[in-house]
């Protein structure tokens, strides 16, 4: 799903040449999709999708149409950035909405950024139940975080969760 018909026909191109196929949608993700209750096996929003979308309630409501969309027992697969990584110790004082300098190379872009325990928490609400987190960073090969196990959940620079809808 996305607003943008040139990203989606990217999109396209990259499922086609790894031999993958989808369902793909132009709509809003802020709105209700176009899509019936109970249809999907796994839905994913990666690339911190889901903490550019303003504001709160916005958020909210995509969480909501994910489990709606989902059959029971789907998966749902997720990418949030972590905010303790981007702001360190500030995270403590400053509002989690941030200014990003450059995202997917947009300016400005006012992004959510999210702690390990917020994501769980909104995923909770939502009527999710999330079976895996994996601390993710852009600067190791494989993607994934290697630094110290315990820290993890400050310094990775994001979390990907894997989370289903109860049957």
């Amino acid at each position: 799903v996305d607003l943008s018909p040139p990203m989606l026909e990217q999109a396209k191109q990259t499922f086609d040449e790894a031999g993958l196929s989808a369902e793909w949608i132009t709509a809003n993700l802020g709105e209700t999709l176009p899509i019936e209750a109970s249809s999907f096996d796994a839905v994913l929003c990666l690339f911190g999708t889901l903490g550019m979308l303003q504001p709160a309630s916005a958020r909210c409501h995509v969480l909501s149409e994910v489990h709606r969309i989902l059959k029971p027992k789907g998966v749902f697969l997720l990418h949030v950035h972590n905010r303790w990584a981007i702001q360190g110790w500030r995270a403590l004082l400053q509002n989690e909405v941030v200014t990003m300098p450059v995202h997917q190379a947009i300016a400005g872009l006012q992004m959510k950024l999210y702690t390990q325990s917020e994501i769980l928490q909104d995923l909770k609400q939502s009527g999710f139940h999330c079976n895996h987190i994996q601390c993710v960073a852009a600067d190791h090969a494989d993607g994934h975080y290697q630094g110290n196990r315990w820290l993890a959940r400050y310094r990775a620079a994001g979390f990907l969760l894997a989370a289903s809808k109860p049957s």
